[in-house]
């Protein structure tokens, strides 16, 4: 699949002269997965950016590589070939760059029921090394943005 885009073959891609700057992009990524026999790509020469500003959307059938190069751009896997930056940082070298940038929700719902809202955010800040009041600051941040500040207490099962 071809998209156009900003050629540059630099650490982080450079956008041509007047044109506004990739928030993202993508140079000849590919994501193989091991079969029994051969790899099968979800992904391969994928190429295109995003100037800021803009709104894009991913469309395609089952299986086409949508959910495995948001999950590149979001730094949850690593392509096998190509390159990608988000915000110009590259997602396999910069990760902590990049995830201090993008929010990533996955299709699964991916919170321990059983715990509260309150306690699934400290769980997943325990595991992610965020502590302290950085971790406070972040929890509330997350709850504001999320409008569940009225919610903590509440089971995640139970949330709609």
């Amino acid at each position: 699949m071809q998209i156009p885009f900003l050629k540059s073959k630099i650490i982080a891609p450079v956008p041509e002269q007047g044109a506004q700057p990739a928030v993202i992009q993508v140079e000849n990524l590919a994501m193989q997965y091991r079969s029994q026999r051969n790899g099968v790509y979800a992904i391969e020469e994928l190429n295109f950016s995003i100037p800021a500003g803009q709104m894009y959307g991913l469309l395609g059938p089952d299986g086409s590589g949508k959910t495995t190069t948001i999950r590149i751009l979001a730094t949850v896997l690593n392509a096998t070939h190509g390159n990608a930056w988000v915000g110009g940082f590259d997602t396999h070298k910069k990760a902590k760059n990049v995830r201090s940038m993008v929010g990533y929700m996955p299709q699964n719902f991916s919170l321990y029921p059983d715990l509260s809202v309150l306690e699934n955010l400290n769980f997943f800040a325990d595991t992610n090394g965020v502590h302290g009041s950085k971790k406070k600051e972040r929890i509330e941040r997350m709850l504001g943005f999320t409008r569940l500040d009225q919610f903590t207490l509440r089971r995640a099962a139970n949330l709609s």
